[in-house]
């Protein structure tokens, strides 16, 4: 958890699901580039050759069989608060809703 802002960290770092994997950081790159790796995205921006990478925890942790660990999980009182806000902080979710609304 993040002790500064007292909230779940949202991202995990291609270092860190590699570690986690037992595999390279090429290997999640690549997968995530490729689209075979589903817990993330991998990017290329608007005016540039670099990829940015984001890797969902929940649905990295979910896809590898382990527990989610406490600094990626949402206290009480914020999951209350995107609750109450609509916020769609799933991927998936997310995902699905766009694609409801496009039909």
């Amino acid at each position: 958890m993040n002790t500064m802002t007292n909230t779940a960290v949202r991202n995990m770092t291609v270092e860190e699901a590699a570690k986690e994997m037992g595999k390279s950081q090429q290997f999640v790159r690549i997968g995530l580039q490729r689209g075979f790796l589903t817990f993330g995205t991998a990017e290329i921006m608007p005016n540039s050759t670099k990829y940015t990478y984001y890797i969902s925890p929940d649905l990295f942790f979910k896809s590898i069989g382990k527990e989610l660990p406490s600094k990626y999980k949402d206290e009480p009182k914020l999951t209350k608060k995107i609750n109450d806000f609509g916020i769609i902080s799933n991927v998936a979710v997310a995902n699905e809703y766009f694609e409801s609304w496009r039909r």
